[in-house]
């Protein structure tokens, strides 16, 4: 019976199951059962359906066309780098403690102010202006 089987198979009479023939192993390209953007019996791949930065088929990820909400995407939640503006970021408004742009005591960009490492104590740095950031780290938004 096998052979008889394969003897139809050479005729061009396979025995197809989705994309494979049951009898021989040969395969077409139709019928494949996709699992994403690949077929589960073959393994060939179909074109990707792309909607912003991610695949609606798959799920997969390309580096381009995100949707931006500061500096997150809202597509498939990546981070791109910040903008630094001093200490603030262009783009999402995230604030650092460095590169402040100071007013007395309050930076003129994210209106921080400088205190006393643990002890709540503001400065008023047009008396002292010798201290730099790294030596005052605590600070209070104001």
């Amino acid at each position: 019976m096998r052979i008889l089987a394969r003897f139809w198979c050479l005729l061009k009479y396979h025995d197809w199951e989705g994309c494979k023939c049951r009898i021989c192993g040969n395969l077409r390209d139709e019928g494949h059962t996709w699992s994403g953007c690949t077929c589960a019996v073959c393994g060939n791949g179909r074109d990707h359906i792309w909607s912003g930065c991610t695949c609606e088929n798959c799920g997969l990820n390309r580096d381009s066309d995100h949707t931006w909400s500061g500096c997150t995407c809202t597509i498939c939640g990546r981070n791109r780098n910040h903008s630094w503006s001093g200490c603030k970021c262009a783009n999402c408004g995230l604030t650092r403690d460095h590169e402040h742009n100071w007013d007395g005591r309050v930076c003129r960009v994210c209106s921080v102010k400088w205190m006393l490492r643990n002890t709540g104590l503001e400065i008023n740095l047009s008396v002292c202006g010798l201290f730099v950031e790294r030596d005052l780290i605590d600070y209070a938004r104001g």
